[in-house]
C-alpha cells in the first residue's frame, strides 16, 4: 500500500486514498499486534521495563495522531464517492 502510493505521488498524482489507507492499515494492524503481545505477556507488559509498555501506548496513539482512524475512511469515502460520480 506504502509503495503504490510513493509510486503514485512520485509520477505526480495525489495518492490521497492510498496514504489515508495505508495509515489506517498500519495503525490498526500495530494496536491489534501490540495488545496480542500483551496478553501474552499480562501484567508484566504495563512495566517499562518491557518494551510492550511503550508499543501499546504507540499503538493507542497511533489511531488518533495524524488524523483518527474515522477521519481517514471518511477522506477515503469522499474520495471514492467524487470519483464514481464523475
Amino acid at each position: 500500500m506504502l509503495e503504490n502510493a510513493i509510486n503514485l505521488l512520485a509520477s505526480g498524482a495525489t495518492p490521497t486514498v492510498e496514504i489515508c489507507g495505508a495509515k489506517v492499515f498500519a495503525s490498526e494492524m500495530q494496536q491489534e499486534i501490540s495488545m496480542a503481545a500483551m496478553k501474552i505477556i499480562g501484567g508484566r507488559a504495563y512495566l517499562k521495563d518491557y518494551p510492550i509498555e511503550r508499543w501499546v501506548r504507540e499503538g493507542l496513539l497511533s489511531l488518533y495522531a495524524g488524523g483518527t482512524n474515522e477521519l481517514q475512511k471518511n477522506i477515503i469515502a469522499r474520495k471514492l464517492h467524487r470519483s464514481f460520480k464523475n
